[in-house]
């Protein structure tokens, strides 16, 4: 028997991959498929519903059946796969018939009946027990949210390899309101979309759900919101939930509109979302508020890097500095956290980096006090993407840089931003 899994979407097909090696199974091509030779499949699995084949690549594991993945099917392949469904024992299973896919592969693992150890752990569970609706569903049954170490580890190996080390998940945050945060985290987010060297898949997701302020310097409304897609079960086709600059390609998910919905996005809700985005985008950038709640914490645990925002006042430095405590607590790394000090005037009364350099984190870059960005925000506009604010521009295209670990924004003429960008415009239209 054998196990076929197709999806059309390479990125995901990669973490699957590197999900199978690390339950010691060896992923083989789907070029070398032969239904004659191999005999009968186990699945012919055609869906993008990862916690399905995450239940079916273990029990592959645990019967050590050869695994295929396929990104973009041949004829031979195609072929191959009406030849495999003839002969499979477990049935076809595809997204189209959501219901019975279910029922099917929970019947057809119970029949297996096998004993497997739970994929990252050592204690021995039976799969066919603890295979029902909420498993199949959510991720309920890992020990921690977020990808696991090791596996976030072997990717970051894989990808710099490759020399492609991106910062996929970046959760923007300060302890203290009125620094600039959600401007940075606007800002990060058309630079990265914009950039026509990187090519890049961007989203921007308001976590602010009590007060979010992306809707109001974009000048967008809150009609279509996360809790939209929260409230479905993330079953709605998120394309008619987040609004798209057609210019820049920059995706944004708004955050609830009523600070009273914000209950009903928690820990576990985060989780989820983050696990979905974090297939779809090459870079998900998550805009958050200071106050510290738990949906918080499974932000900060998907994050590949947190950039706390502060500006050069002693109450915000001390608090950036009480930060380091909670991290410490909620058990996420310091060598993932890192310092952008907003609106640096001229002339500083304070000692900067003697005070930045009683924190624990490395401090990216410091970006100046420009009125222009104000002037621009209340138009509608980018500061980053406008020659008025060239200060602004130069300081976020330096940060940018060191966020990303190289020269990928190219150094524009006359420190202006500009030329970089697809738009020629500041303003933003959705």
């Amino acid at each position: 028997m054998k196990v076929l899994i197709y999806d059309s979407d390479g990125n995901r097909l990669q973490l699957l991959s590197e999900e199978i090696m690390s339950m010691g199974l060896e992923p083989e091509p789907a070029e070398t498929l032969d239904a004659m030779s191999h005999g009968s499949a186990g699945a012919v699995l055609v869906s993008g519903d990862m916690p399905v084949w995450e239940e079916i690549v273990s029990t592959a594991a645990g019967m050590q059946l050869p695994v295929y993945l396929v990104a973009q099917p041949n004829i031979q392949v195609l072929t191959t796969m009406k030849e495999l469904a003839k002969g499979t024992k477990f049935g076809v299973i595809s997204t189209f018939e959501e219901n019975a896919m279910r029922s099917q592969l929970r019947r057809n693992l119970e029949r297996a009946n096998i004993m497997r150890p739970a994929p990252g752990r050592g204690i021995i569970r039976p799969a066919r027990q603890t295979l029902s609706q909420p498993a199949i569903n959510t991720a309920h049954n890992l020990p921690r949210f977020g990808p696991s170490p090791e596996l976030q580890a072997r990717r970051i190996r894989k990808q710099r390899d490759k020399g492609t080390v991106r910062d996929q998940i970046i959760v923007v945050y300060s302890p203290k309101g009125g620094v600039g945060k959600s401007t940075y985290s606007v800002n990060l987010a058309f630079s990265l979309a914009t950039c026509t060297n990187l090519n890049a898949r961007v989203i921007l997701v308001d976590m602010d759900v009590s007060f979010g302020n992306v809707a109001s310097i974009l000048g967008l409304p809150h009609k279509a919101n996360l809790l939209n897609w929260i409230r479905g079960d993330f079953k709605e086709n998120l394309a008619d939930l987040v609004y798209v600059n057609q210019e820049s390609g920059l995706h944004v998910l708004m955050s609830p509109p009523d600070p009273i919905d914000a209950g009903d996005i928690n820990y576990k809700v985060v989780d989820k979302m983050l696990s979905i985005l974090s297939k779809r985008y090459d870079f998900v950038i998550i805009d958050t508020n200071p106050a510290l709640r738990a949906l918080h914490k499974a932000c900060f645990e998907w994050a590949d890097t947190i950039v706390l925002v502060g500006t050069p006042q002693k109450p915000t430095l001390r608090d950036l500095k009480l930060t380091e405590n909670v991290f410490k607590k909620m058990q996420i790394p310091f060598d993932k956290i890192k310092v952008v000090i907003n609106e640096v005037p001229k002339k500083q009364s304070l000692r900067l980096k003697d005070a930045l350099s009683e924190l624990q984190y490395d401090v990216l870059g410091y970006i100046p006090e420009d009125p222009g960005v104000k002037v621009v925000e209340n138009t509608g506009g980018v500061a980053c993407l406008s020659g008025r604010c060239k200060d602004y521009a130069r300081a976020h295209y330096e940060i940018c840089n060191r966020l990303l670990g190289k020269n990928i924004l190219e150094k524009p003429s006359g420190f202006s931003l500009i030329k970089l960008f697809k738009r020629q415009k500041p303003e933003v239209a959705f």
